[in-house]
């Protein structure tokens, strides 16, 4: 989505850093490993194919690590998107999940399309 509206803003160059799946797709993510707190993985039953699934609560359990390379890309388009963050006195899946589902800054803001280049000299 952000790389379709910088498309539209009059980005000349749109980087993205890339990662694969398991079964050898490349994806853009900024960060191979962190599914766990910007997806709804946790509360999924892929959390079972992560590097270190989530068991439980951080000051009992490891904490979790969820990468792009434990799925394959079928299974990756299934996860839902989230705000980065975590929250490690989750007791349950869902308290993992819901400590981002909160409105993203861009539904709230009117992003306007930057002015022409020849309007800035």
């Amino acid at each position: 989505m952000s790389y379709r509206a910088g498309a539209r803003m009059g980005a000349g160059i749109v980087e993205c850093d890339v990662t694969f799946t398991s079964d050898g797709e490349l994806v853009c993510r900024y960060s191979e490993c962190g599914l766990h707190t910007t997806t709804n993985i946790v509360a999924a039953p892929l959390n079972n194919k992560c590097t270190v699934p989530w068991t439980g609560p951080a000051d009992a359990s490891p904490a979790p690590q969820c990468c792009t390379s434990d799925l394959t890309l079928a299974e990756y388009k299934t996860l839902e998107a989230k705000m980065d963050a975590s929250n490690p006195t989750a007791t349950t899946p869902e308290e993992v999940k819901l400590v981002a589902v909160r409105p993203l800054a861009q539904d709230r803001i009117r992003i306007s399309p930057l002015p022409d280049s020849s309007s800035l000299a």
